[in-house]
């Protein structure tokens, strides 16, 4: 069984977009498979800002059903 943990996720999709973007600033600006590198880049920049997004949405918010009280924490 596997548990997700978004610290984890954020911490292997940001290790990794760290070693494309260094892969890229070594490519040669002649070498075919720099657009498809590009595509991956760019991916991973949309998972962090969908990881951003679903923070801001579930991951720092309680709700105390007694009350009724929410904040943000």
């Amino acid at each position: 069984m596997t548990i997700y943990d978004p610290k984890f996720w954020r911490w292997q999709v940001e290790e990794r977009l760290a070693v494309l973007k260094q892969e890229f600033k070594l490519m040669r600006s002649d070498d075919p498979s720099r657009g498809d590198l590009q595509k991956r880049i760019g991916m991973l920049e949309n998972e962090l800002k969908q990881i951003d997004k679903e923070d801001e949405e579930h991951g720092t918010q309680w709700y105390d059903e007694e009350t009724g009280a929410a904040a943000d924490m």
